[in-house]
């Protein structure tokens, strides 16, 4: 990935009460990434990337990076652009009518 450039296209937060936050689609190169998720518990933040169920009911990551670093690097810019995604909606919610 490290040649590659990251392009976070669409975050969209959950109206939920549980751990997960928001959905999430990237790109890295030329690959388009569908159905990443933000999940939040106590203080510690994570991307967890798309997933599916085993036979003996366990998930799976569809999507393993090789290198921590790739994976630290799109985890911060994810995040980054998730604390934008919500400090611009709480700007909107000071706009005054």
């Amino acid at each position: 990935m490290s040649n590659y450039e990251v392009e976070i296209r669409q975050i969209v937060p959950f109206q939920s009460e549980g751990c997960a936050r928001a959905n999430v689609i990237f790109r890295i190169g030329p690959l388009m990434v569908r159905g990443a998720k933000i999940f939040e518990k106590g203080e510690e933040r994570w991307l967890s990337m798309p997933a599916r169920r085993t036979k003996n009911g366990r998930w799976m990551d569809v999507i393993q990076f090789v290198s921590p670093q790739d994976k630290e690097r799109l985890q911060r810019a994810v995040l980054d652009q998730y604390d934008q995604v919500l400090k611009n909606r709480l700007n909107l919610l000071e706009i005054p009518f």
